[in-house]
């Protein structure tokens, strides 16, 4: 590790809340610092998909985009809960989707031509 000396100029009464509250040390600004380059990595991504998305037309049809979200939000669970959790709610998110899309229906033509010839 490197060692870096930072000064920082606060309110006392904020100074001596954050102190008492721990948010003054090493570990606690360590674990700000990883969030706050992890935040800034994800909107630097967003943005690029953003520009991408502009520039290119979107080729994917409601289903397929409905199943990239949910393998999406899946690895999200995966990181912060267990495999299992993510698993489970990937298949309830499948078969909810698969049972509120209609089914096509099969027309029968011979019927089609009746109907047709009686009006």
């Amino acid at each position: 590790m490197t060692d870096v000396e930072i000064t920082l100029t606060l309110p006392a009464e904020m100074a001596e809340k954050a102190r008492d509250a721990g948010l003054l040390d090493s570990s606690h600004f360590l674990n700000y610092l990883e969030t706050e380059l992890r935040r800034k990595a994800a909107l630097a991504d967003l943005k690029a998909m953003v520009d991408t998305l502009r520039t290119e037309p979107v080729l994917m049809t409601e289903e397929e985009i409905d199943a990239e979200l949910a393998l999406a939000k899946a690895e999200r669970i995966a990181k912060t809960e267990s495999k299992q959790d993510a698993r489970k709610w990937l298949r309830a998110t499948i078969i909810s989707h698969t049972a509120r899309k209609p089914r096509p229906r099969k027309v029968d033509a011979t019927r089609v031509e009746a109907k047709q010839k009686k009006s």
